[in-house]
């Protein structure tokens, strides 16, 4: 996500940049969409070294692909070497790159959370089989997908400040449900 980010960055004007990375995000989606159900088919077939062993070999592909075929994207006449001194405090005390950063970092940590407790919810606590929680990660694709299609229409009718107010309450709303749904003892798949 950096990468791209700074790419982006380095190619595009600021308008532009939220679009193609919205695009981005709807290509990283479709990865996202099938990783699971590909997984979990290699897992019954194969055991859990093939899954393994799959997400090693893509990554060895992805990376002898940016190897081969990405150069530096950032012109480098006239760029400094290094920061000057106190450009990473003025960075950080900088309401932008704050509000983004928490942005970002708080709906990074609840993706996060949620990858990493939902198997042992959903398989070990509920009984869920690893096939079906499969379609669940790929039915949370779908939705990312289905949001950066949204997005980009937010973007073009409302601008960026409004489209993040939208993504952030809805990124509340949800996980306040979950949250709720578990405190009135709704211990069910449904409810995660």
């Amino acid at each position: 996500g950096v990468a791209c980010r700074a790419m982006l960055r380095d190619l595009h004007a600021l308008n532009d940049r939220v679009h193609h990375l919205s695009v981005a995000f709807s290509w990283l989606g479709v990865i996202s969409l099938l990783g699971p159900p590909v997984g979990a088919w290699l897992y019954a077939q194969a055991g859990v070294q093939a899954a393994l062993a799959a997400i090693a070999a893509f990554g060895a592909a992805a990376l002898l692909l940016v190897g081969a075929k990405i150069g530096e994207t950032l012109p480098s006449v006239g760029l400094p070497t290094a920061w000057p001194p106190g450009a990473w405090r003025a960075m950080l005390r900088h309401p932008s790159f704050r509000h983004y950063t928490g942005l970002t970092a708080s709906s990074y940590v609840g993706h996060y959370l949620f990858l990493a407790g939902s198997s042992y919810a959903l398989i070990v606590r509920l009984g869920m089989s690893p096939q079906r929680y499969a379609l669940v990660l790929a039915g949370g694709s779908l939705v990312h997908m289905a949001g950066t299609f949204v997005c980009r229409r937010w973007l073009h009718r409302l601008g960026l400040r409004a489209t993040l107010a939208r993504a952030a309450a809805l990124t509340l709303g949800g996980g306040a449900a979950m949250t709720l749904l578990v405190l009135l003892g709704m211990h069910a798949a449904w409810a995660i």
